[in-house]
């Protein structure tokens, strides 16, 4: 008997990409049959809320989502899945006072000593000439560009806070893709700025809200960031809710949870929408799930063992070389540890401390501690009872520590930090340590160029698999992750759109988008590597 000619996905992964994903093409693809695939008992990766004592307790290494490009988009995700109403800002007087833990105590950042010091050098930035290498790190990127006091005491504390990285390692050109398509287009990061903001209004996705929408407006005109009255767990849990309950006449989605994916087999024949035609994925549990595509939402590392144990190590393209697997687990990934710390009284009030929270930097000598948030402070409305004009009469702090020998004991490095950098002697009323073992994805200098590599090789030996979520297309957050599914899912859209009777095949503009955060794809971002610099297409 013939199969049902509809389109089949399975998506390996659970965590934020795959679930946005699986939502997106349940959108495009009403009759889909779309099957998600996670190996742990919960969804949303790197996502976690958890209510405590004091208020939300956000578990994960993303906690809130910025107000910028991407951060438009997430909130038109919010919009799609009725989320308006629990969508907070965050306080304005909070989130924008950031500190830096400098020269052994935590400071205010600037105050007006950081004015002199640093200033000249920001602003002779645009006197400074275009580089012309294909990418350098974050930390040589900001030197060259400023000073190296800058890179060392702000570029440096910035990578570890956010992306629990070395700056001088990481790659500019992937992990902050607007720097350096800024510099490459119009010589300057901070004259850019201004000119890229109006571009990417231009360039804004049919996800990302327009600027007079009334749930932009009420965010945009409070603080930095956002979030969720119950935390960012609210987006995952609204996600499954329409993935198994959606609108009449739509399919809805399988979500297994708890099982794994440990082999793939290559379609038996080029014929999509019958069994013959289809890649199969073997589970854990026995079951064989038939697909026309296979989106693989795993950690590099994890999808480079199956496709290994799968006899899919195909060759890899250059300039990487050597096999798809070896590129794949090139890739590496950073633990981190996750502490909330609560208490019963307001003890930042007491130490006069106001503000979002503060990174640390490596030449702190305060290992590992990577920053800390200052949650009651920031999402007030978060809190429990008695959260009033923006002050809670409780304190929770969140913790952010790197992978050390004594990752075990996160809870006990946690607390002797709050001790010793903020000075708080108070008993905590909850302590909860959350370990995420090799979960965040180290982007190194040269990533988009083994990504390049994944890509091509990917394209022509395993067309019917795709790639989504940290540790590919260079995504940070939520944010991120939200916009490289919606540019992932519009590609199958596109290429699907006439399925069965046609199934194109991918091409580069396809994947274009997804490359440096899209800023790869500009018509100005290209660049002639011959030895001299990236052409002047502006000056032409």
């Amino acid at each position: 008997m013939a199969a049902e000619l509809v389109p089949r996905f399975c998506i390996l992964g659970g965590g934020v990409s795959g679930l946005t994903t699986a939502f997106f093409l349940q959108r495009s693809f009403p009759h889909a049959r779309i099957t998600l695939v996670e190996a742990a008992s919960r969804l949303g990766g790197l996502v976690k809320s958890a209510k405590g004592s004091s208020g939300v307790l956000e578990q994960g290494f993303h906690s809130s989502v910025l107000v910028n490009r991407n951060g438009r988009e997430a909130l038109g995700l919010a919009k799609l899945l009725k989320l308006e109403d629990e969508v907070v800002s965050a306080n304005i007087e909070a989130s924008s006072r950031r500190h830096l833990f400098l020269h052994g105590r935590v400071q205010y950042f600037p105050r007006s000593q950081h004015v002199l010091q640093y200033c000249p050098a920001l602003l002779a930035e645009p006197l400074w000439p275009r580089g012309n290498s294909e990418d350098e790190s974050v930390h040589a990127f900001v030197a060259r560009r400023t000073s190296r006091a800058i890179a060392d005491r702000l570029a440096d504390p910035v990578c570890r806070g956010q992306l629990a990285g070395d700056a001088r390692t990481l790659s500019v050109r992937t992990c902050f893709p607007r720097l350096w398509f800024n510099e490459r287009r119009f010589r300057s990061v901070f004259l850019g700025a201004a000119a890229s903001t109006f571009l990417a209004y231009q360039r804004r996705s049919w996800l990302a809200l327009d600027w007079l929408d009334p749930l932009l407006q009420r965010i945009s005109t409070g603080g930095r960031c956002y979030s969720f009255q119950h935390g960012m767990g609210s987006v995952v849990t609204a996600l499954e809710e329409k993935l198994k309950n959606p609108s009449p006449g739509t399919r809805p989605a399988d979500l297994l949870l708890g099982v794994s994916a440990h082999r793939l087999q290559r379609p038996a024949s080029p014929s999509p929408g019958t069994e013959d035609g289809a890649a199969e994925v073997s589970l854990s549990d026995g079951r064989v799930i038939h697909a026309d595509c296979v989106i693989a939402a795993l950690p590099p590392s994890e999808l480079s063992s199956l496709l290994g144990s799968s006899g899919l190590d195909v060759a890899g393209a250059e300039p990487a070389g050597g096999s798809l697997c070896d590129i794949l687990k090139g890739i590496h990934h950073e633990s981190v540890a996750v502490v909330n710390i609560s208490f019963n009284s307001d003890v930042l009030k007491a130490k006069r401390l106001k503000g979002a929270g503060y990174f640390v930097g490596s030449l702190e000598g305060q290992e590992p501690v990577l920053g800390m948030s200052w949650d009651s402070q920031l999402f007030p409305q978060q809190q429990g009872s008695g959260s009033k004009e923006g002050t809670a009469p409780n304190t929770t702090l969140t913790v952010y520590l790197g992978a050390w020998e004594g990752f075990g004991e996160a809870a006990a490095v946690a607390r002797e930090a709050v001790r010793t950098q903020l000075g708080v002697e108070d008993e905590p009323s909850e302590v909860t340590a959350t370990l995420w073992p090799e979960a965040v994805p180290q982007y190194e200098v040269g990533h988009h160029q083994r990504l390049k590599a994944i890509s091509a090789s990917r394209i022509r030996h395993l067309p019917w698999l795709q790639v989504a979520g940290p540790g590919y297309f260079g995504t940070r957050n939520v944010a991120d992750e939200i916009v490289d599914a919606r540019e992932l899912a519009d590609s199958l859209t596109r290429r699907f759109a006439r399925f069965p009777s046609l199934l194109e095949n991918e091409t580069e503009e396809d994947s274009a988008q997804r490359f440096g955060g899209g800023f790869d794809a500009e018509p100005h971002a290209s660049a002639d590597w011959n030895g001299r610099g990236p052409r002047d297409t502006m000056a032409e």
